[in-house]
């Protein structure tokens, strides 16, 4: 298990294996991936610190959930991914389990979406007040139609060829 309360770097691709945790509780400093995550299946990453910037390195990386994110600000104190440089995109994989509320995501142009749905079998529980900004593609991907997505009270916006909204 890896937690912080202050502010973490972390240089190269985070793993965060089955049965491991990873989070950040307080909201003093940047939580920061210069490459990106991938949690697999049975692993979790959580922030729960307002405010939190999660930043990245050139704008490529790219975040793969299998296992369970949870990002939750709170009102008028957004958690952002791509703060300071765009992130890639993130990946909502197979058998993820996700609760984003109060998020804000910043795409880069570089990749496909802000964030990317790609999995079967996603336990959504919350999509929740986020804001969905894209250079690229879109700035929501959903890559099957096996799962219904519902985002509440959230802004989409987007630059790319589909803009809004990409569909496979």
């Amino acid at each position: 298990a890896r937690s912080g309360a202050a502010a973490m770097t972390h240089t190269g691709l985070v793993t965060v294996n089955s049965g491991g945790t990873h989070s950040k509780t307080s909201a003093t400093g940047n939580w920061t991936f210069t490459v990106g995550w991938t949690i697999a299946s049975g692993g979790t990453t959580s922030c729960t610190a307002a405010a939190t910037n999660i930043v990245g390195g050139a704008g490529a990386e790219t975040h793969d959930t299998s296992g369970t994110l949870q990002l939750n600000g709170t009102s008028g104190n957004n958690i952002v991914l791509g703060a300071t440089t765009r992130i890639g995109t993130l990946r909502l994989q197979t058998a993820c389990t996700v609760n984003l509320q109060y998020v804000t995501i910043n795409g880069a142009a570089t990749n496909n979406s802000a964030l990317d749905h790609r999995g079967t079998s996603i336990t959504i529980t919350n999509l929740d007040n986020l804001t969905l900004n894209s250079n690229g593609t879109s700035a929501l991907g959903c890559n099957t139609s096996a799962v219904l997505l519902t985002v509440t009270s959230s802004s989409i916006t987007g630059s790319g060829a589909a803009g809004y909204l990409n569909k496979d």
